[in-house]
Formats: C-alpha cells, sequence, structure tokens
C-alpha cells in the first residue's frame, strides 16, 4: 500500500491509478483528483477541502471523517457532507 500522508495541498492526480492507496489525514485540500482511480483508498480523516472528485472512483474507499466542504463531487459543490458509514457511501 502506497502512503501519501504528507502531502501539500492542490496535488494534481487527475485520472491517476491510486487504488488502495493510503491517505489517511492526508492533506489533499484543492487537489485535482477528477477521473482518479481511488477504489479502495484510505481517505479516512483526509482533507478534501476543495478537491475536485469529479469522475473519481471510491468504490471501496473508506471516507471516514475526511473533509468534503467545498469540495466538487461530479457537477456539484458540496457544502457539507458527513460520511459516518463508508460501506453506505459507495
Amino acid at each position: 500500500m502506497r502512503t501519501f500522508s504528507q502531502l501539500t495541498y492542490r496535488s494534481n492526480f487527475s485520472s491517476a491509478n491510486l487504488s488502495s492507496a493510503d491517505f489517511c489525514e492526508a492533506n489533499l485540500s484543492g487537489a485535482d483528483l477528477s477521473g482518479a482511480n481511488l477504489s479502495g483508498a484510505n481517505l479516512n480523516r483526509a482533507n478534501l477541502s476543495g478537491a475536485i472528485l469529479s469522475g473519481a472512483v471510491l468504490a471501496g474507499a473508506n471516507l471516514e471523517g475526511a473533509d468534503l466542504s467545498g469540495a466538487v463531487i461530479g457537477n456539484r459543490i458540496s457544502r457539507r457532507i458527513t460520511v459516518s458509514d463508508s460501506q453506505s457511501a459507495v
């Protein structure tokens, strides 16, 4: 498993294969994750505020405690999303 906990904001991961990657507590604010494969990724407590997730594959991803405020999901900007049960979120 690849670990990415020391990332800076606004990283560009568009269309990247990040399946099963460990982003636990990573700062991904403003990151471009559009079209990325995040299946099975650990995004537990990750800062995804303002991130672009349009077209991202999130099947089996753990988003528990992740900050998705202002994130672009599809064609929408999230104002407030709380994911408490990652199994029901995918």
